[in-house]
């Protein structure tokens, strides 16, 4: 069996992979403080597991689709209100990396570790 060869990675690309149109995203993991990249079916499925090495495509499943959930219409208020809280989770966010950076001010702040850390000292922000 002949595997199509997939193009270069970059966020945003879409590709037709034996009749499957796929679309490279990022994992939300990193290595090395790199995003990881990796394309994943229309439905939200990844389209390639790699297990020993051999990397195989995955049928995206008929269900998943079905089980996707839409989001109901909400009022301007509620957008607001939200915006509002964004705007104080992106402040509780820096006030934790900074106080992360000062803590550990030789570790690498592009690492996991350091990332979980400032994902630490935020959740206790907020119970404070």
């Amino acid at each position: 069996m002949v595997r199509l060869k997939t193009p270069k990675k970059e966020v945003g690309k879409t590709f037709d992979y034996e009749g499957h149109l796929i679309e490279c995203k990022l994992t939300g993991k990193s290595f090395n403080g790199v995003p990881s990249t990796a394309w994943f079916h229309i439905n939200g499925e990844q389209a390639f597991r790699s297990v020993n090495g051999a990397i195989t495509f995955i049928e995206p499943s008929e269900t998943a689709v079905e089980q996707t959930h839409r989001l109901p219409k909400v009022s301007d208020k509620i957008f607001e209100k939200y915006d509002g809280r964004l705007v104080e989770e992106q402040y509780v966010f820096e006030l934790a990396w900074n106080i992360a950076k000062q803590r550990y001010p030789d570790m690498n702040d592009k690492t996991d570790i350091f990332g979980m850390i400032v994902n630490s000292i935020v959740t206790r922000l907020i119970t404070i």
